[in-house]
Parts: structure tokens; sequence; C-alpha cells
């Protein structure tokens, strides 16, 4: 006798494969979501980052010390200026600026500590689009925490740590692992950045 339909079995494997395939589409299409979302986040971090280093670069962000700091800015030539970026780990994931300035003599440098009294107050840097945080536990890593843009004279300074290179996950929900976080933002000490893929 002809079958003229398919038997109970033949259609609960036919939608078995249908709902498989649309459960790996869905979980494929919100992955590369939260993959564009965290490539524009990261887009933006660097896009704040090269502003700031251009500003730096053309001896414009001591203007921002305003009437502030009215005996600095009198004498800015006694002093050279940079842009000091802080990178917050942990539970508190920031990104916070500060207008530093130091005294032009023979002994003075970026590489000790700089108190307080130096610098303009904290200013957080907010990055719109997916929520980036910044993991300064990498493995086989020491974190970056303290850099500065000098101005006018193009150099980056790794304040924290005190020596070598130094790197940051850029983490998102979606991309949440000291281990393989979405890119690594590495500073360099003779003087420049990069973001890579891990």
């Amino acid at each position: 006798m002809k079958k003229n339909a398919f038997t109970f079995l033949e259609l609960l494997i036919v939608m078995s494969i249908i709902a498989l395939l649309f459960g790996s589409g869905v979980a494929g299409l919100l992955r590369l979501r939260a993959s564009m979302e965290a490539e524009q986040a990261t887009n933006q971090l660097l896009s704040i980052l090269k502003a700031e280093q251009n500003k730096a670069k053309n001896n414009v962000n001591n203007v921002e010390l305003g009437s502030s700091f009215p005996d600095i800015s009198k004498k800015q030539f006694d002093y050279v200026f940079g842009v000091w970026l802080h990178f917050t780990g942990a539970l508190d994931f920031k990104l916070e600026k500060r207008i530093c300035w130091r005294l032009i003599s023979p002994g003075a440098s970026w590489t000790t500590p700089i108190a307080t009294r130096n610098c303009t107050s904290p200013e957080e840097i907010s990055i719109s689009g997916a929520a980036i945080n910044f993991s300064t536990i990498v493995p086989g890593y020491t974190p970056c925490i303290d850099i500065i843009f000098e101005n006018l004279s193009e150099k980056i300074f790794i304040i924290t740590p005190t020596s070598g290179d130094c790197k940051i996950g850029i983490e998102t929900e979606t991309f949440k692992s000291p281990d393989l976080p979405y890119k690594y933002l590495t500073f360099y000490r003779v003087g420049y950045y990069d973001v890579k893929m891990p």
C-alpha cells in the first residue's frame, strides 16, 4: 500500500533539525551583534586615545587648566605638560584623565610618582555603546595603569608599571575572560600603542 503521509517519528526528526538550525542561527546572530558592539566600543576607545595624543602633540591640553591654576598658566614656559590616563580594573572599570605638569629641569621626569597637586582633578572618560571593561589581569604581562602623553614631544610614558611594556584586556559582557578578552590594548615603552586580537 502506498504511504501518503509522514510518520510521527519522521515529523519529530524534521522538527528537531529545524529547531537546531534555528537555535544555532539565533546564537550566531547574537554573537555577531555582541562582536559589532565590542568593535564599536574598541574603536571609540582608540579614537579617544588618538584625540588625547593629538591634544598633547599640538600643545593644546594645557589650555584646559583655565583659571583653576593661574600661576601655572602664567608660567607655562617653565613647565612640561601632559595628559595622564589612568586605567582602573577589578570592580571599578573606568578610564580617567588628568592634565599634569612638571618643571623643566635636568633631573625632572614623568617616571617618578605624580603627586595630585601636580595635576588637575580626575575627569572620567565615558565610552558609549557596549559596556567596555578593562582587565588588568593579563597572564604573562604587567597591567597598564598610568600612561602619559607628553605635550609637543609626541612621547608616551608608561608610569605604572615602572618597567617593560604593559597590556590591558578589553572586555565586554560577552567577551569576559582574562585569558581570552575581546582584544588587547598594549602600550610599548618605545613610545606607541596598538590594539590586537588575543
